[in-house]
Parts: C-alpha cells; structure tokens; sequence
C-alpha cells in the first residue's frame, strides 16, 4: 500500500483510461513539505472540504495533485472568476443534429466518478454564485436544476479542495464569508525556508546546477524581505513578488543556456535580467544592484559596471534583421529593440510566458509582431478590454447561418481556444484592462498544468494544452496611480517580465530618424544628410522636453508628449511631397501639422515654429534637397524594378482593346444652381456669409464678440470664457508647486511606520466591487442553452441571448 508523508493511502480503483488522466506531478518531499501533506492528507481522507491558502507558488495545487498521483486518481481544476456561472460548474445542453446531449460540467463529472475536484482561486467568485452549491458543501448533493431537477449524490471518494491567495496583496481577492468558509477545514500552508527552497531546486534540476540553485534562493529572499519592508519598489505601484517560480524560471534559463558557474559573466547577466530588469524605476534598480552585491559578496562598483557593460552589449546580428510589421506606421529598430528582440527571443526559447510592461506610447505590439516574423511564427492577437466576458475568447453557443433550419446554433471556437489548437504565438493586448474576472479564468493556462477547461457545451475536447511551440505573451501598460487596474502579484508571477521604454534621449531618436531616411531616401552616409539627422533629433527632443515640463499646454490636465511618430509622420510627410515646393517650406510645413497642430494656443504654436527656425537656420537647403532628390529618384527606381509589369496569362490584347474615353462630359443633372446665404455679422468666425442652415452662429458667441458660452446649436468658444480659465489657471498654478517645508525623507523617516500600518489595513478598500447585471435579450452573440431550448419548444420569448455585463 503506498503512503504519503509515513500515512498510508489507499489506491484508486479505476480503468487504465482514467488512469491516463492522472496529472504526473513529482515533488521534493523537504521536511515543510511533508508538514503541509498531513496537514492535507488527514482533513482529505476523512471526506471533508478544504481550503487551502497560501502565497503564490507555495504549491497549492501541486500538493494536491502529488497526493492524487500517489493513489491514482484524477483531478478536476475549475479556474473560479468573477463571471463565473452555476452552468460554467453542473453542465448544460449541446446541440447535435441528432438533437439535444447534456454535457457534465467538471464539478458533476468530478461527483460522478469519485474525483477530486479542486475550485482554483474560490474567494474571486461572488459569494452569491458559490452559495448554489451549499448542498455539496452540506451534504454531498446537489440538484441538477439546469438539466432536469435531479439529485445527484457524490460518490464516496469526491473530495471538493479550494485553494485561494490571501486576500492582501493580491488584486480582486476578498475573504469568503462565514457562511461558506464554516464548510470548509481552513489550512494555511507552511513557507518552504531557504534551506528547503535550495533542497527543492537541487532536487529538481541537474547536480552541477545545485550552486546557481544557491545564489538565486538566498537573493530572492533578500528581495523579497525588502519588499514587504517597504524598501524597495515603495514608489512603484505594481506588485513585485519572487518565489519558487521565479526560481524554477531562472533555473530553467540556466539549463537551457548551460549556464553552471557562477563567476561567470553569463550567470551575473541571468542576475540582472531576472533580478534587476524586473524593476521599472531606476532607483530601485540601483537598490536591487546593492542588494546582489550584499547576499552575493560581490564588489558593489565592479557589479555597477558589469551591469553597465551588459546594458551596453550589442545585440546578435540577427536581431537587427527583424522586419518592420506590415500594416503600421514604420518600426525602426535602435540598439535597444534589438536588445530587447533578443531578451524576448531568450526568454521564449525557455518557454516562459512573457509579460510586456510600458507606458502608453511603448510600441509593444509591433516588438511582438518583428519577433514573430524574424522567427516566421504565426501570431494571434487578442484585443482584451473591461467587460468582456471570458465567452468572447474561449468560445459559446452561436447562431450557425449554415443551416437550412434558421434557429440552429453550434459551438463557434474564441480566438484563444482557436489559437491554442494551431499552437500559435498568443499576444495578450493590454491585459491589466480586461480585469482580473477574464484573466484570471487563464490560471491554469499559465502555470506549470499549461491547460485551457472550455465550458460543457464545447465540441470536441474539453481540455486544451499549451503544447509545442505555443507562447503566450501578455501586454500591460505602466501603472501610474492606485485607482488604475493592474494585475495581482499571482498573475504576475506566472510571468517574465520586460519593461519596454519609450525612445526619448537624442541618440535613440537619431537612429530611428535615419532609419526612416533610409527608407525614404536610399542609404545614404554624407555629411548634409547626417546634419538633418542631427537637426531633426534636436529639434524633436528639445519639442518633447518643452512639453514635459509644461512650458507647452500648460493647461492640460495630463502632460503633452511628442513622440516617435510625430518625426516618423514629418519624414513621411517630405518624401512623399518633395520637389512641389522649396525643402525649408516643406519642412516647416510639415511640423506646423504635426508638431504645432496639436497644440491648441497660438502663443505655443509660434514656440515650436520659433525652435524649428532656430535649429534649422544655417542648413543649406538646396544641396540637401539635391541629395534627397537623388536618393528618392534611386529608390523609387528599385521599388519600381522589384514590381512586375501588369500582364496576366490570359491577357488579350484584341479582347480587352478599348476605345479611349475622349471629348467633354455630358451634363446630367438638373435643377437650381446653388446659391449663397444670408450675410451676417461673423467676422470673428471667419466670414461674413452664411453657408446653410447649419452654420448660424447664435447671438452670444464669438460672432458678437463673445460675451458668454456657446447657445442653442453651436458657437465657439467665447473670449470672456477664454479670459476666465486663464485667470482661474494662473491663481491655481501656484498649488502645483507646493512644497510642506520639508524632505519627503524626512516624512517617510516620520510617519513611515504608520502609513505601512495603514496599507496593510486598507490595502483592498478601494478596490471596487463588481456588479454583475445578468440579463437577456432578443439580439447578442452568447446564446443561453436554457432559454433556447424553451425557445424552440415554444414555451419562451426569443430573449435568448446572454448580455450579461460586469461593471
């Protein structure tokens, strides 16, 4: 008889076919470990539901699943969301040409068969929805009131196990209620000590990497300590957190690139990129460097060095090559894309999933799409946004137009379900907006399990791995105030992380700008074209600087930023327009639109047109404009040599002869000739006609001088408004600069204790609560198969379509 932890278990007897399903999970059975299996093991085997709670990567579900491999037996693991449904859990009805299958859900299933059935993330769902099966909690029952009103009875083996993360730290978790929890044995699971993680790690991965297992166990414990002190990232508002699996991860890159000493200058790269990139501010990069030198002994300067060099090496030839995505604006890639291409190229070769981190002008999907064509891999992308349900990537119930019959519905597979059945690369846009009810229904996906659980209603497998070489890769955008969404600390974890940033300095924007000549104008390396460069560089981040520090629309609530593609658009905007008029003008032109344009003051405008004269003054126009001219005309030449002449196989030049259209139009439409408007008193607006009905002006708005607000259909806006806000702006700007007297250090030195007190206690006060409005209706894209069945029996409405919302 086999035994877990000195308890002896009893086997499983099922069918080889059952056995097949067994999750094969192995575990170093460390002295904590075998602690949290008899915590588990006693509760379990006496029949009672548990809760498990415990930190990320404490190993919930692997304990879980180690037990259920020891006695043979299955597991069922449900990811519980906040749109969780009864029916995602008891089944619902398919429909086949034959009619009607009811499909078990995995709870069902799991009471049928006498499996463990385990409710991944439980506290993320809404108590309301949970208290539908108290009866399994109470009595081991539960009626089938979406099939048929049966009572089912569990069989003697079902174990119900919830596991969760604690409620601090983690965003979207709350503490279940007592009504639930009263069901439930609590365990809160014992952390491995250091010594035990490095037993882990030494267990699970080759002898000769048994010292980098060492280094990077105490280094995480470090970190980590500073981090719940508050010491590092206190300015950052995302959650960092490093546990066993961002161990195993760093393990994991180690085996893949053989990387076994750790003097080398391999092992200290693996270091900076798992331990020091992680970290978006450059402060808390320079504690994370300080912190590697203390736990590590290294020599504090000569690590600052070496991290300068590794930021500073060049990329692999090969990562210059990536194409430019096709179907946006021009990708040019700098040293630091390169860069990043390769970090991003390493970190996939691992099979890690990757999580890519910006601000909001970060071009991180077209990173993803020039990683993807250099590797030739097909991608799909996947466009999450608040309030979307987890239907609308997975799959549902649709109207199937094939039919003859015009009310048949089939299964239609979501983009993810699609994505993962052709083991594509999986782009994740801007995870942290879809909100932790539809990503986190992807736990499963992204853990070590690398499974996708579709509803009982889907068509063919019911379960869908990560396999081959499907990646996922998520996008987010930088948080930048508390009340912003983010994902959890446990989302995060099932990640690697790269920040992307923005090119700001003159260096990076001098290289994208010759890129873009090139491009335009041919390779060229003479002196007037690398002045250009120089100019335009120049004269682009002295614009940016200006706006950023508010000496631009000063009067804008958010911070004005010029960007790459405002001088991508400016160099487009002379290429395709050289020649029709003088270079300067066109130029000048050209940044009046996309510069000056999106300012809204004439004061701002004639700035940045001051600046560009300036930057701009000794150019020598006409021989620049002969070496642009010059290389257009070579460029134009070669595109023209690399198209083909219209001339399809089937041309004839007898059959498809036309007479050429010559001679004037006939005119074919009659009526009045238009005629002009009333005059009226408009000179501010510019003119004094009126151009129809749709153009008056009213009598209180810039037409008359603008002695108040605009009235009663259109108007602009008024002087004495305009006088107003400039006055109420100036007398408010002071505030802006407000100063307490003294250091920021100083209050934190102050009242630092007490304002992490008081974190600690209102950590999840403000995060909002989901309203979930649950409603039908006669049009929609999810059907709801209890409400189509009573459709076609013709005992319904045809308010069949789920348009349930999640505020």
């Amino acid at each position: 008889m086999p035994e877990i932890a000195g308890i002896n278990i009893e086997e499983a007897d099922i069918s080889p076919a059952e056995k097949a399903l067994v999750f094969h999970q192995e575990l170093v059975l460390t002295e904590t470990t075998e602690r949290n299996l008899r915590k588990i093991l006693y509760p379990l085997l006496e029949g009672h539901n548990l809760l498990l709670v415990g930190d990320a990567g404490v190993g919930k579900n692997a304990l879980i699943y180690y037990i259920n491999r020891v006695r043979s037996l299955p597991t069922i693991r449900f990811s519980f969301n906040q749109d969780t449904l009864p029916e995602d859990l008891t089944g619902s009805f398919r429909i086949l040409p034959t009619g009607f299958v009811w499909n078990n859900g995995p709870l069902v299933e799991a009471m049928l068969k006498g499996y463990t059935f385990v409710a991944d993330e439980m506290n993320l769902a809404s108590p309301e929805i949970l208290k539908r099966f108290a009866s399994v909690f109470e009595q081991r029952s539960l009626a089938l009131l979406e099939k048929d009103g049966s009572i089912l009875s569990a069989h003697p083996r079902f174990n119900f196990v919830a596991t969760q993360n604690p409620a601090r730290g983690f965003e979207g978790r709350k503490n279940l209620p007592e009504s639930i929890t009263r069901h439930f044995t609590t365990i809160y699971l014992d952390q491995y000590p250091a010594k035990e993680e490095q037993e882990i790690l030494r267990g699970l991965y080759p002898a000769e990497y048994a010292a980098v297992a060492d280094r990077v166990v105490l280094l995480q414990r470090a970190l980590e300590s500073a981090l719940w002190k508050n010491e590092l990232a206190k300015n950052d508002w995302e959650h960092y957190h490093f546990n066993l699996r961002t161990a195993q991860r760093a393990l994991n890159r180690a085996v893949v690139f053989s990387i076994t000493d750790v003097e080398s200058v391999a092992f200290r790269n693996l270091i900076f990129a798992f331990y020091v990139d992680s970290f978006r501010l450059p402060e808390d990069r320079k504690l994370a460097l300080n912190t590697i030198a203390q736990v590590l002994k290294y020599n504090a300067a000569a690590l600052e060095r070496d991290y300068a060099l590794y930021l500073e090496q060049n990329p692999a030839e090969e990562f210059w090559q990536a194409p430019s995505p096709e179907g946006r604006l021009f990708f040019p890639l700098t040293k630091n894309r390169a860069q990043l291409l390769e970090k991003i190229d390493a970190a996939l070769a691992a099979g890690d999933n990757l999580l890519l981190e910006g601000e909001e002008a970060a071009r991180i999907a077209e990173l993803c799409h020039s990683w993807a064509a250099l590797r030739g891999r097909k991608v799909t992308e996947i466009f999450l946004a608040r309030g979307m349900h987890t239907s609308d990537i997975i799959g549902a119930l649709r109207p199937d137009n094939t039919k003859k019959e015009g009310n048949a519905v089939r299964w239609i597979d979501g983009p993810l379900t699609a994505a993962l059945r052709r083991h594509d690369v999986i782009i994740l846009d801007n995870i942290d907006a879809a909100g932790s009810e539809l990503v986190e229904k992807l736990n499963m996906l992204l853990d070590h399990a690398g499974r996708l659980v579709l509803p009982p209603e889907a068509e063919g497998e019911t379960v869908l791995l990560k396999e081959g070489d499907c990646r996922i890769i998520a996008t987010k955008r930088t948080r930048r105030s508390r009340n912003q969404q983010t994902i959890s600390r446990a989302l995060r974890n099932r990640f690697f992380n790269i920040h992307v940033p923005v090119p700001e300095t003159e260096e990076e924007i001098a290289e994208i700008l010759r890129q873009a000549l090139d491009k335009e104008f041919g390779s060229d390396s003479s002196a007037l074209r690398e002045e250009l460069v120089t100019k335009l560089a120049r004269f682009h981040c002295a614009a940016d600087r200006a706006a950023a520090d508010k000496e631009l629309a000063s009067f804008f609530s958010e911070t004005l930023r010029f960007r790459e593609e405002h001088v991508l658009r400016l160099v487009a905007h002379t290429a395709r327009y050289l020649g029709s008029a003088p270079l300067a003008d066109l130029l000048r032109r050209g940044v009046e639109i996309y510069y000056a344009g999106m300012l809204s003051q004439q004061e701002n405008r004639n700035f940045i047109l001051r600046l560009f004269d300036r930057i701009f003054a000794d150019l020598p126009w006409e021989d620049l404009l002969a070496v642009l001219q010059a290389g257009k005309k070579k460029v134009l030449s070669q595109r023209a040599q690399g198209k083909n002449k219209f001339s399809p196989p089937d041309w004839d030049k007898k059959k498809h002869f036309r007479e050429a259209l010559t001679g004037r139009a006939e005119k074919r439409l009659s009526g009045p000739e238009l005629k002009k408007g009333l005059r009226i008193n408009t000179p501010e607006t510019g003119g004094n006609i009126k151009e129809g009905p749709d153009a008056w002006y009213g009598s209180d708005t810039q037409g008359n001088h603008g002695q108040g607000e605009p009235a009663g259909g259109g108007g602009a806006w008024g002087y004495r408004t305009e006088y107003l806000f400039q006055e109420f702006l100036k007398k408010y700007k002071p505030k802006w600069e407000y100063h307490m007297g003294y250091t920021l250090r100083d209050f934190y030195e102050a009242f630092g204790r007490l304002l992490a007190e008081l974190r600690l206690n209102l950590e999840n006060a403000l995060d909002a609560e989901p309203e979930i409005e649950r409603r039908l209706g006669a049009q929609g894209h999810r059907i709801d198969a209890r409400r189509y069945l009573t459709y076609l029996a013709e005992s319904g409405s045809d308010h069949i379509f789920d348009r349930t919302r999640i505020r």
